[in-house]
């Protein structure tokens, strides 16, 4: 779903630079103790030679607005869901 969501906004590059950008997300999401693990993903696919093809510009925009999209989402839920959890244990 990524990879379509990726190929939406830069059609012309091939499928499998996308693989492996989400191979590097991954792969960067699973290391323990690294605050920063959104930035390390966008600074490693940025660095690696051979994988962007396009505008590197292009690339980290749309990969730090789809970390930041993802935070935002993940706080407009803890939010909510905290509050009722805290409204049904005080009864």
């Amino acid at each position: 779903m990524q990879i379509l969501q990726w190929w939406v906004v830069m059609p012309y590059m091939p499928f499998d630079v996308w693989g492996t950008m989400l191979a590097i997300v991954t792969i960067s999401n699973r290391l323990p103790f690294i605050p920063a693990k959104d930035l390390l993903a966008v600074s490693v696919i940025l660095g690696v030679s051979g994988v962007v093809e396009g505008s590197s510009a292009a690339i980290s925009a749309m990969m730090l607005t789809r970390f930041a999209i993802d935070r935002l989402l993940n706080l407009s839920f803890f939010i909510p869901l905290s509050l009722s959890d805290r409204k049904r244990t005080s009864k």
